[in-house]
């Protein structure tokens, strides 16, 4: 679902960007359709409304999305810090996203622009992983300890691996491609299994510390600086 999901936030990206919001966004709202592949779609304008005003309202329009039948208690929720994730739980990128959206000071909160850019949606093709060596099988860390030495506790380290094993991935052995499987997807099944949290911890370091960078355009686009 993680395609319907990124096209909800780029309709409202889309409609924050002509200075709307839809302001009754709820499941019954949301149409998935099927073409080709599934794809879903906002419908029920009938209480949005356009921003007035600087550009800084469409930058807090987030907070004005949910649907007005629940503001009352949603706020309140938020005010206590109240938030039940359970269902995304053993998501580490979905409990991030989901508790940025729910910050009690809504100036924090992201831009729906932000969300669009957020590790949650990412794909194999930009992802980066850190673990703890330990995990993986005898072969490959006989494999990579052919090369230099790597400190088995070190994050900056283990990162290291992985970027080594994918920037010289035609060159390994047959033995070690077929443990991590095909480049892209394969690293990011075999990786992300054994190392579900590293991405996150990763991204927010990043996105403390170098979001401004040019080299990270493309983790950070559409983030405020």
């Amino acid at each position: 679902m993680q395609k319907p999901a990124m096209d909800v936030v780029s309709g409202l990206v889309h409609l924050h960007e002509l200075g709307m919001v839809h302001r009754d966004l709820k499941p019954e709202n949301v149409l998935i359709l099927k073409e080709g592949s599934l794809c879903a779609k906002l419908s029920d304008m009938g209480i949005s409304k356009r921003l007035v005003g600087s550009s800084d309202g469409v930058a807090r329009a987030m907070e004005d999305e949910t649907s007005v039948g629940d503001h009352f208690e949603r706020d309140n929720n938020i005010v206590k810090s109240k938030a039940d994730l359970f269902l995304v739980e053993d998501i580490p990128e979905a409990v991030d996203l989901s508790s940025r959206l729910l910050d009690t000071d809504a100036e924090l909160r992201p831009k729906a622009s932000e969300v669009l850019n957020h590790p949650l949606f990412w794909d194999s093709d930009i992802q980066d992983y850190g673990f703890s060596m330990i995990k993986m099988e005898s072969a490959f860390l006989k494999h990579i300890g052919k090369y230099r030495r790597y400190k088995y506790d070190s994050v900056r380290d283990l990162v290291r691996v992985v970027r080594n094993q994918l920037n010289h991935y035609l060159e390994l052995p047959l033995e070690i491609q077929k443990i991590l499987g095909p480049a892209n997807e394969g690293f990011d099944g075999y990786f992300r299994c054994r190392y579900p949290r590293l991405l996150m911890e990763v991204y927010k370091v990043m996105h403390r510390y170098c979001r401004e960078e040019e080299g990270f355009n493309k983790y950070f686009k559409g983030s405020e600086v």
